[in-house]
């Protein structure tokens, strides 16, 4: 995965990977699974309507994708 670059959406909590939103895989605990699959839809919506790239915080690959700070920083 490169670097994000462009518009962004930072997506923490949408769900904790792209690719199992984008299959409908919901978690095994929730609140309403309808209201979920809504937030996917309108979020697909709005990153197509924007060309925005999603960027989920809780995904293993955050650090490679988004510079948090400069490379000196890092041990």
């Amino acid at each position: 995965m490169k670097v994000a670059s462009g518009p962004i959406s930072l997506g923490s909590d949408v769900h904790y990977s792209r690719e199992k939103m984008r299959a409908r895989r919901l978690p095994g605990i929730l609140w309403s699974p309808e209201a979920m699959v809504a937030s996917w839809v309108a979020v697909e919506a709005l990153l197509e309507r924007l060309r925005a790239q999603l960027i989920i915080s809780h995904e293993a690959a955050y650090r490679e994708v988004m510079r948090l700070a400069p490379d000196e920083w890092y041990e």
